[in-house]
């Protein structure tokens, strides 16, 4: 359990890291293209101190990756609880079809929503 719970940590740091490179890269990119091909400011100028209007823009945009790094995370919590609900659900299926005794489970109407195999055999 500890190791899972380790294992889902990581990824997650990972995709924050992702995340912030993804950012700086782009900053970088957005940079260059000022620079280079607009021919505005030079690049370590752009890069530093960006305008006003860069400057919103690229925080804007980053704020987006971050969002996105969030939906992956949730994303993937949501596949592990889905897979480990999927294995819980098969092992008491099991236990529950595999049991000596019939066993059924009635609802508050007094209608049975669930009955194994025993108890169907019993009950006829």
């Amino acid at each position: 359990m500890n190791n899972k719970k380790s294992q889902w940590f990581s990824i997650t740091i990972r995709l924050q890291w992702l995340g912030m490179a993804i950012g700086l890269l782009y900053w970088f990119l957005e940079s260059a293209l000022d620079a280079f091909l607009f021919h505005q400011a030079n690049f370590l100028e752009s890069v530093f101190t960006p305008d006003a209007n860069e400057l919103w823009m690229r925080l804007f945009t980053i704020c987006l990756f971050v969002i996105f790094g969030y939906f992956a995370q949730t994303i993937h919590r949501y596949k592990h609880t889905e897979e480990a609900l999927k294995r819980s659900e098969a092992r008491y299926r099991t236990l529950f079809d595999s049991m000596g005794q019939g066993l059924g489970i009635q609802d508050k109407n007094g209608f049975i929503t669930f009955i194994n195999k025993r108890a169907c055999e019993v009950l006829g």
